[in-house]
């Protein structure tokens, strides 16, 4: 119950990242249009809610977490690296959205170590 309340929790931070992202867009602090927005953080939210979910519900992913949980995050940088290399060979003129979405895939990254982290601390503290 406690990983459900850990990834419940990465997805509020997860939306507050959103929203905080949305709000330097209205105020003119960085430039980017809502579609971009949408695209950068779902791109990286649902992978990793992918992630965490299979984990804590197939059970021989339980007893490999750590290698799960690594396998996810380089799994999603290998998807990343496919997508910007489309976008960079398309649409060569949008280098703010190619910087904003490296910026959005680093902060959900160090989300999803701190939260990994955690789901192997309460998966330690089970285990005894």
């Amino acid at each position: 119950m406690k990983s459900l309340s850990a990834i419940l929790w990465f997805s509020v931070i997860a939306m507050f990242l959103g929203l905080l992202h949305l709000l330097c867009i209205q105020r003119e602090i960085v430039s980017l249009e809502i579609k971009q927005l949408i695209t950068a953080h779902l791109f990286n939210l649902i992978p990793s809610l992918i992630c965490f979910v299979s984990i804590l519900l197939v059970p021989w992913l339980k007893n490999k977490m750590g290698f799960s949980l690594l396998f996810g995050s380089v799994f999603k940088m290998l998807c990343l690296m496919v997508y910007l290399t489309y976008v960079i060979l398309l649409l060569p003129e949008d280098e703010n959205f190619i910087l904003q979405f490296v910026a959005v895939y680093f902060s959900y990254l160090f989300l999803d170590v701190f939260y990994a982290v955690r789901l192997l601390k309460i998966a330690s503290l089970n285990d005894v």
